[in-house]
């Protein structure tokens, strides 16, 4: 079966031959009993939280079976999320429930609990699958501690490794390695022709894909010299916040790093190869079955004379085009090229990602701290790239809405559902942004000596004078989710960085949306199920009309995503007045699950 969903401009074919009950346990790489994967345990503690305006949201651990809260809590919204920090799945029957509130018209008891068949997983999940539009991320190449000595490394390090660089002139032809199937792990070499040179980068066309009038996968020179300007007029513009891509190559065979013109024929410029990525590209209504529109892979920054025999797993290096490289998709240059314009800003990224992460402070930063600075980059330079919000990342935000819960907010999923870790990486970016600096904020990231989690906590503290931990983040987080004035993304960043040079000045703008507008309303995509979803939506949320992420009934059991996958729960709301209530929890479930009760 085939079908589709918009992600605001993206479009995600998918194609699923498993029945809805077994789907989603499927899809989150777990069996139905789970009990090998994580340890459960047995709550028996009582807690107490004094709720205040400035103590809206409790974190309970899995040691809690009730929580007596007290204050002013008339009037009042009882929200239950339901978090998994671990690097496993749980499966539903190792989430937790509210069993007994005075905001619960139904007691949840254990038994009941057990025999329930209201569960989230028997819905169809056929409207998730292979995205036809999506980022490609290739295998893990060895960090510079990793490289292993070579046992004739005097020989190696006494030998001419110079190389002749190549003319930048228009008509300049070379060989470059390129993907040519759907799996994008087979390459080999193809002749491809210099048709357009910049200031900071060289554009090539593989000579197979170039036709002097542009049409279907074949672009002409045009197309090149477009790519030339959008990528000389953002380079500058990028490096600023970013910094510069590494001008340094890592010599394998040595265990060294050495300047780049020492082994790359093209030197320190930066090359855009357009092609038909995966060979993919069937008809103007097909342009792409592998879905990617563009991606840059470090093997291009690895120099090894190793046959693939010896490389064993790390054989890809051989493959290597020696320097800055970067691909685009030909068939997308012609049908959106407005897209491409933007993922050129968000290959870039992950270029000088590598250089200043990886080379730079031997880090080796994890996909979703990666890619949500990608999308960060794109984020920020929409307004200079002349992008709609649908053409940027914004357009994520319907999916997140519908989908939150099937991928960790520091979660990538490398399998045919990797496109929800975008949207779950990028709205916590975006949050970040809003609510802590903007660009600077971006900027602090790069610059520090960490990634990850450690990367966006000490750049937020770096920035604001704060000496906030990554759950206090994340507890903010969680209070934009459900309509925190305090903490939401419906603003504008904070803008104090600015480029200029000559006539070109930009700031950065990083502008407010909101997550509950219509526009990102999950019962507009294709995948929301208007016959299924109703039954496990909580009625205030289905009567106010699907806006927002999606809010589940208390009686509704979820898998969790591994990496802080959250599910949202409407409880109810407090009647005027009331100043107490005493909220019991299932008692068993997984032993690193995480409950928070927020009021609003």
């Amino acid at each position: 079966m085939k079908r589709k969903i918009m992600f605001g401009a993206a479009t995600v074919a998918l194609v699923l031959g498993f029945s809805s009950c077994e789907l989603l346990l499927t899809a989150l790489g777990v069996d139905d009993d789970g009990s090998s994967y994580v340890e459960t345990t047995a709550a028996t503690d009582a807690v107490t939280w004094n709720y205040t305006s400035s103590n809206r949201i409790f974190k309970a651990d899995s040691s809690v079976l009730s929580v007596n809260v007290s204050g002013n809590i008339g009037g009042k919204t009882l929200y239950l999320v339901q978090v998994n920090p671990s690097d496993n799945n749980f499966v539903r029957k190792q989430s937790r429930q509210i069993a007994t509130s005075s905001l619960c018209a139904d007691v949840v008891d254990e038994e009941s609990r057990a025999a329930s068949e209201n569960t989230f997983s028997e819905i169809d999940y056929s409207s998730l699958g292979t995205a036809t539009r999506k980022h490609f991320v290739g295998e893990k190449l060895p960090t510079l501690s990793e490289i292993p000595a070579s046992t004739d490394r005097s020989a190696l390090d006494s030998a001419n490794l110079s190389v002749t660089q190549i003319s930048r002139t228009v008509g300049t032809t070379k060989e470059i390695y390129i993907d040519y199937d759907s799996s994008m792990s087979s390459y080999k070499k193809a002749a491809a022709t210099l048709r357009a040179v910049g200031t900071y980068c060289n554009v090539w066309i593989v000579d197979a894909y170039y036709k002097s009038s542009a049409s279907g996968n074949k672009v002409n020179t045009a197309v090149a010299e477009k790519y030339v300007e959008a990528f000389d007029k953002m380079y500058p513009v990028i490096t600023n916040v970013f910094g510069n891509e590494s001008d340094k190559i890592i010599n394998y065979d040595t265990q060294s790093v050495v300047n780049m013109e020492t082994l790359s024929d093209t030197g320190t410029k930066v090359n855009i190869v357009i092609y038909d990525i995966g060979a993919d590209y069937r008809s103007s209504d097909e342009v792409s079955t592998t879905g990617v529109v563009g991606y840059f892979y470090a093997k291009d920054y690895y120099y090894t004379t190793k046959s693939a025999i010896l490389l064993g797993g790390n054989s890809v290096m051989t493959k290597s085009n020696v320097g800055k490289y970067f691909y685009i998709d030909s068939g997308y240059a012609n049908s959106n090229l407005d897209d491409t314009i933007s993922t050129l800003a968000h290959e870039f990224q992950h270029m000088v990602n590598f250089g200043v992460k990886d080379l730079a402070k031997n880090q080796s930063p994890d996909t979703s701290y990666n890619e949500m600075l990608s999308m960060l980059c794109e984020d920020m330079m929409q307004e200079f790239l002349g992008l709609t919000d649908k053409e940027a990342p914004k357009s994520r935000t319907q999916a997140f809405n519908l989908y939150y819960y099937a991928s960790g907010i520091r979660e990538y999923r490398n399998d045919d559902y990797a496109v929800l870790s975008y949207s779950t990486s990028y709205l916590f970016g975006a949050w970040l942004c809003r609510q802590y600096g903007g660009a600077a904020l971006v900027k602090a990231m790069m610059s520090n000596a960490y990634v990850d989690s450690a990367s966006i906590v000490a750049a937020v503290n770096s920035v604001n004078g704060t000496n906030y931990t990554f759950d206090d983040l994340f507890q903010q987080f969680l209070l934009a989710l459900v309509d925190d004035d305090d903490y939401t993304i419906n603003k504008n960043a904070t803008q104090t960085i600015t480029y200029s040079s000559g006539s070109t000045t930009y700031k950065y703008p990083m502008k407010k949306f909101d997550i509950r507008s219509s526009d990102y309303s999950p019962s507009s995509m294709d995948g929301f199920k208007s016959s299924e979803y109703p039954s496990y939506a909580w009625s205030t949320y289905k009567n106010g009309g699907y806006l927002g992420p999606f809010l589940f009934s208390n009686s509704v059991l979820c898998d969790l995503r591994s990496k802080y996958g959250i599910q949202i729960h409407g409880i109810g709301k407090y009647a005027s007045g009331k100043t107490s209530d005493t909220i019991t929890f299932t008692a068993n479930g997984a032993k690193d699950l995480e409950l928070y009760l927020i009021l609003e």
